[in-house]
């Protein structure tokens, strides 16, 4: 007989439409085939499809990029500012002290001139002595 796996001699025998028969499984396994086939022709889509997949990662990765390279241009600007801040109180220590150094009188003065202000609007005023 010929050389298939399965036997075909009982399906086309019992079957009265000719469903069963191996000339119908063929056709149902050409079908098969071509339906996979467009799938395969769909295949170089899905070459395009991955390629525009590629293309907007790159350009998500390059959006990425360039908003950390921002991110880290303000941190460091940032960074400047806060330290520039910082050394404004040392600085104007430092300013004080060398005035004081070499005008103390004219320190001593003002110093007293500024607690002489503050007493007066602290309501230095409504104590009176003697009464």
């Amino acid at each position: 007989m010929d050389n298939a796996p399965f036997p075909s001699t009982d399906r086309s025998r019992t079957g009265t439409s000719g469903l069963g028969s191996t000339g119908s499984s063929s056709s149902v396994g050409s079908s098969t085939y071509s339906s996979t086939g467009s799938m395969g022709g769909s295949g170089s889509g899905g070459t395009d499809a991955r390629e525009a997949v590629e293309r907007v990662q790159g350009a998500a990765h390059s959006t990425v990029d360039r908003l950390a390279s921002t991110a880290r241009d303000w941190a460091g600007k940032l960074d400047e500012r806060a330290r520039s801040v910082s050394d404004i109180p040392k600085q104007a220590l430092d300013y004080s002290r060398s005035t004081v150094q070499e005008h103390p009188m004219q320190a001593i003065l003002l110093s007293m001139l500024v607690g002489y202000v503050i007493g007066r609007f602290s309501g230095g005023r409504s104590t009176r002595y003697g009464e």
